[in-house]
C-alpha cells in the first residue's frame, strides 16, 4: 500500500470544494477585484510591521555543583 492514499472523507471534501468553485466560476462570481495603482511600488521604502524579533535560547544546560549529602546520580532526562 502506498502512502499517497486519500480516505473517503478527504475525497468528499476535495470533490465538494471543486464543485463549489466550478459553480461560482460558472455564475461569473469569481472576478478578481481591481487593485489600486499604488498597491505595489518597488521604489517605495519598506515599512516593517509588527514587533521586533526576539531570539530565545533553544538548548540550555546547568553545570552541577557539589553539595553536601546529595547524590550525584543523574535523575533527569534530556
Amino acid at each position: 500500500m502506498c502512502c499517497n492514499t486519500v480516505n473517503r472523507r478527504a475525497f468528499l471534501a476535495m470533490t465538494s470544494g471543486v464543485l463549489a468553485g466550478a459553480g461560482i466560476v460558472a455564475q461569473g462570481g469569481a472576478t478578481l477585484p481591481e487593485w489600486p495603482a499604488d498597491y505595489w511600488n518597488p521604489e517605495k521604502p519598506y515599512r516593517p510591521t509588527g514587533a521586533a524579533v526576539r531570539v530565545k535560547p533553544v538548548l540550555m544546560y546547568a553545570t552541577p555543583q557539589r553539595r553536601e549529602a546529595a547524590s550525584w546520580k543523574s535523575w533527569g532526562a534530556f
